[in-house]
């Protein structure tokens, strides 16, 4: 706020504003994606899949239609990264279905009428995503990717794979494109068990979506290479990517 009103936003010596390897905030311009109604609280409408968390709270407190029932967690704190956490304490304590999926216990986990385990980056083939990948917020733009170093433990999984695997229960509820979507990564778990029998890849198979495909396939949408190209270039920037300015 300061660097914004001292007129230092996105200059040498102030706060630089990076990018990402997707114009994630030109989004909207680009397609529609203002397509839910004006929230009840406050009238904001979507951007980009969002909503003001500041208001989170009372459209979970005040009853009416589309009153929020039911709330998943994924990676985050918002008690501890929302303002007035006392009020969105008492409104998540009201809540039908509270769900959190992390690495550890948080104190919004501790709330949860579920938690499920989630992998931490050292256990999967990871590439930082929302940060670097979608908003760029560092000033001097970089990817950095990274093998899995130790196995999952438990029942631990990756995110992608915990909604992936929840969204095949109840069948009944699932739209045609969604059906569409599990028979395609369906179908991507089974070339990629028979990719690592030809190859005789001895390495722990890791529960879930084959993420290093995944990871390589945006990467190769964003022209920034492959998963395995980023690995071999440990502390270096993304091909192609690394221009100041």
């Amino acid at each position: 706020m300061i660097n914004a009103v001292t007129g230092n936003l996105d200059r040498k010596g102030g706060t630089l504003v990076g990018r990402g390897i997707f114009d994630f905030a030109g989004l909207p311009e680009k397609q529609t994606v203002r397509s839910r109604a004006p929230l009840r609280i406050g009238g904001f409408r979507e951007l980009n899949g969002g909503f003001p968390g500041g208001i989170l709270a009372d459209e979970i407190l005040t009853p009416g239609p589309d009153q929020i029932k039911a709330l998943f967690v994924t990676g985050g704190n918002p008690l501890m990264t929302m303002a007035n956490s006392e009020r969105l304490r008492d409104a998540l304590k009201e809540l039908e279905l509270l769900v959190v999926t992390d690495i550890y216990l948080n104190e919004t986990a501790s709330l949860a009428h579920y938690v499920l385990p989630a992998t931490s980056p050292l256990q999967r083939p990871d590439l930082p995503f929302i940060f670097p990948l979608f908003l760029g917020m560092q000033s001097i733009p970089y990817l950095a990717a990274t093998d899995a170093v130790v196995p999952p433990q438990g029942e631990q999984r990756d995110e992608a794979s915990i909604y992936f695997d929840l969204a095949g229960e109840p069948a009944e509820s699932i739209c045609l494109t969604v059906t569409g979507v599990q028979l395609l990564l369906k179908t991507l778990q089974f070339a990629h068990r028979v990719v690592r029998a030809v190859k005789r890849d001895k390495t722990p198979a890791v529960r879930g979506l084959p993420q290093q495909w995944f990871n390589s396939l945006i990467l190769r949408l964003a022209k920034k290479g492959s998963f395995r190209q980023l690995v071999a270039q440990p502390r270096r920037c993304c091909p192609c990517w690394c221009k100041s300015g």
